[in-house]
């Protein structure tokens, strides 16, 4: 068994010293001095802390005096001796999340001299810091205590108790079980770790009573090895217990820690474990991964814009300063929220989830209308799974393997888990406390291959209860979030440099400048004579050239298809939604046959975003009604549900409503006995379903299916009627009386439309 038996040494401060005796229990120490010809170098972990009452003898006085010391457990290097200097410091903790930094200063590191800023070791580079149980449906080792044993035992998650953070309480219950059932903890590393390679494992416990054969172990995920194990006392007092365990087997395996409370455990026994933090020896003992600052040489640093810096200088992060400041990089003027709104300079193109302000939600998410912490942007409230799709597939597909960091704005009103996946793939779970607090968080990871091959880039967040209220979704390359940049549907893929401001001017003078950013957000030549207003629309020559979202107004000009852009032309394409899925239920013996039919909105020539999306049934009284919430791509029909009100047929209707117009397609659904044939009539456009500029024209042919088969060819123009439906009634009663009987092909033009009008087609179906 590879249990690393540390030694203990016990360090005292001098009586007669001035100095004190700062350290605490979980501190992560070393000291580090060159004694010619010897580089001197111990590495700790504190175990316990104290203070000694000794007698000394001055000027022939007894004087009682206090003496500080800690006992520390040796995890590499030099043998701390009396004759030696022992000034220790400390350069993490292992729990205490107000102990994790410090300032290291060096003369004898190679590169030296330097002083460095270091925080977050614990944490950062940790195999697992749980701050929550895996009550939910979901298991993440490294942010849950994952319990075993649950059948027999009741958890619970709490904060704090007295100075113990990050509690799991074990209370067993009244169901027996046997003294080899394993009841506690089992924490599988998502990293392989490799031989030799050294555990560290730190954590505190507490029993309701004194138990003496409770076991840690470190071996394979399944069981088959054992890397180390030994026994742990626990009492009723809290005791820090500290392990060392060195990987003795092979390193493609993944290994798990486990904890064994189930020492002949009773009803009603209770163990309580904290601040459990499992790490490896090597992230304590080099702690570049931690430096947040270096001041001096910074011979040695490897910056992902910089490169590896040479020479003297400053390296940090992050730079608040006034007065004159030049800055290689990027530059960006926003508030301390992470909201960049008003100046970039460098490289400014980021974000790249596609329109961040009205986001695209494969499943339904509600809008609701509350103060938003970045000032801009659809706020989206949801009780189950939001999956976002934030980018298409093919982008996704040329970034695999890249670092990308997401980050969102979030509350809610009662303590929830949030799992982040991305195409299937578990990321990170975060905490989300119920203070109906607006917070940032963000999660970092290298993009994954989707399960399903042709889905776009999807980032899923899913609740383990309560409503979260989500908004500013960012997905950016590196590992950190930066300050949010709010997107629309066009993004610029070249991550290149340059600026973009929203005040201000350029050329002229500063005060009269040529071209003039204005307050209203508008952009204005010199003499008013180009002008393009905030909402996109302009003139040139003071109104001779006008422009809207949908028209361009022009006089003496000609303007001919091939004249137009790319962008134009994709403007002016036919847009138009289709429903598309299985239509029809089976009913055999009083069962229906599929549990349901989900119902998917396909676009033609545009995308839609949530917002824009709503789904309806039509009732008995030939009225649709919306269904509330639904925004999604996707509608799942239940064979059971009220809106069907005893009926064998059931019409779904999806509206899109894009740039202000609105696209719509309906698709009927059926209940048919086993072995009837289900008739199924879909009605086809020519040339979309949109009119643009009061020209065009379509043909709509209606095609009946029974079964999977074609009948359309065996009816008679006499079994086809068309009916409009618009918002005038009386031409809608015109149109369907003389389209009765009218065959299944039905040409319109925009004379037979007014802004918007339906068209359906009923058919009689009579001994076929």
């Amino acid at each position: 068994m590879a249990v690393y038996q540390y030694r203990k040494f016990k360090i005292s401060v001098s009586e007669d010293s001035k100095k004190t005796q700062g350290l605490h229990v979980g501190d992560i120490v070393r000291r580090q001095y060159f004694d010619n010809p010897n580089l001197i170098y111990s590495l700790m972990c504190v175990l316990e802390t104290g203070q000694d009452t000794v007698t000394v003898i001055e000027n022939g006085a007894t004087k009682q005096k206090k003496r500080d010391w800690f006992i520390g457990a040796l995890l590499e290097g030099d043998v701390p001796s009396t004759n030696e200097i022992l000034d220790f410091v400390r350069v993490t903790n292992l729990w205490n999340a107000n102990r994790l930094g410090a300032i290291y200063m060096t003369s004898s590191d190679e590169q030296s001299q330097y002083i460095d800023v270091i925080d977050g070791i614990a944490v950062e580079q940790s195999l697992c810091y749980p701050s929550s149980v895996n009550n939910v449906s979901w298991e993440d080792n490294f942010s849950q205590y994952n319990v075993v044993g649950k059948a027999y035992a009741s958890v619970e998650y709490k904060r704090s108790v007295l100075d113990n953070y990050r509690v799991c309480s074990i209370t067993k219950n009244s169901i027996a079980s046997s003294p080899n059932t394993f009841i506690g903890l089992s924490q599988t590393f998502e990293r392989n770790i490799e031989n030799p390679e050294r555990v560290l494992v730190s954590y505190k416990i507490k029993a309701s009573r004194n138990m003496n054969n409770i076991v840690a172990s470190i071996e394979y995920e399944d069981e088959t090895r054992v890397d180390g194990t030994l026994n742990v006392e626990a009492t009723t007092e809290w005791k820090y217990q500290f392990h060392a365990i060195t990987i003795d087997n092979s390193g493609r395996y993944k290994r798990t820690f486990r904890l064994n409370v189930n020492d002949s455990l009773q009803e009603g026994d209770n163990i309580e474990i904290a601040d459990l933090n499992i790490i490896l020896l090597s992230s304590v003992a080099n702690f570049a991964g931690g430096m947040k600052l270096r001041i001096g040489k910074l011979s040695g640093v490897n910056d992902p814009v910089f490169g590896t810096l040479e020479n003297y200088g400053a390296y940090l992060q992050r730079l608040y300063a006034t007065q004159q400041v030049n800055i290689s990089g990027t530059l960006t003027a926003g508030d301390e929220n992470g909201f960049g709104c008003t100046f970039y300079a460098g490289k400014i193109h980021k974000n790249v989830v596609i329109n961040s302000i009205a986001c695209d939600f494969e499943s339904s998410t509600e809008i609701v209308a509350t103060d938003s912490p970045v000032g801009i942007g659809e706020i989206y409230k949801s009780n189950k799974e939001m999956i976002l799709n934030a980018q298409t597939n093919s982008w996704m597909l040329g970034k695999l393997g890249k670092r990308y960091c997401f980050s969102f704005w979030a509350k809610s009103t009662e303590d929830c888990d949030v799992l982040i996946s991305q195409n299937g793939h578990t990321v990170k779970t975060v905490s989300v406390p119920g203070d109906d607090t607006w917070m940032r968080y963000s999660a970092n990871w290298d993009i994954q291959d989707p399960l399903k091959g042709e889905d776009p880039l999807q980032i899923a967040l899913l609740m383990s209860s309560g409503d979260l209220y989500m908004t500013a979704p960012q997905f950016e390359s590196g590992k950190y979030a930066t300050q949010y940049q709010p997107t629309d549907d066009v993004l610029s893929y070249v991550e290149d440099y340059g600026a973009w401001f929203n005040k201000g001017g350029i050329g002229g003078t500063i005060q009269n400048p040529l071209l003039k950013l204005n307050e209203d957000g508008s952009i204005s030549s010199k003499n008013d004579s180009f002008v393009i207003k905030n909402d996109g629309t302009g003139y040139f020559a003071n109104g001779r050239f006008k422009w809207t979202k949908d028209q361009i107004i022009l006089q003496g000009v000609t303007i001919k298809w091939e004249d137009l852009d790319d962008t134009a032309q994709e403007e002016l394409k036919p847009k138009s939604i289709k429903l598309i899925g299985e239509n029809v239920f089976i009913i055999d013996r009083g069962f229906c046959s599929p549990d349901s039919l989900m119902i998917q909105m396909v676009e033609t020539n545009f995308l839609s975003y949530s917002s824009g999306r709503k789904w309806y049934y039509l009732d008995t009284n030939g009225e649709y009604v919306l269904f509330d919430g639904e925004n999604g791509r996707t509608f799942t029909v239940f064979p059971d549900a009220i809106y069907w009100k005893d009926r064998q047929t059931l019409t779904i209707k999806c509206v899109v409503t894009a740039n202000y117009v609105d696209y719509f397609d309906t698709i009927t659904i059926q209940k048919r006995r086993n072995g009837e044939d289900a008739y199924n009539v879909i009605i086809r456009t020519s040339n979309g379903n949109t009119f643009k500029n009061g020209v065009g024209q379509t043909t709509l042919t209606a095609h009946v299916y029974r079964g999977g088969t074609e009948i359309t060819e065996q009816l008679q123009n006499k079994d086809f009627d068309w009916i409009k439906t618009s918002d005038n009634p009386d031409t809608d009663e015109l149109f369907n009386l003389a389209h009765v009987g009218y065959g299944h092909v039905l040409e319109i033009s925009t004379k037979d439309v007014w802004n918007m009008a339906q068209f359906d087609c009923k058919v009689r179906i009579n001994n076929i």
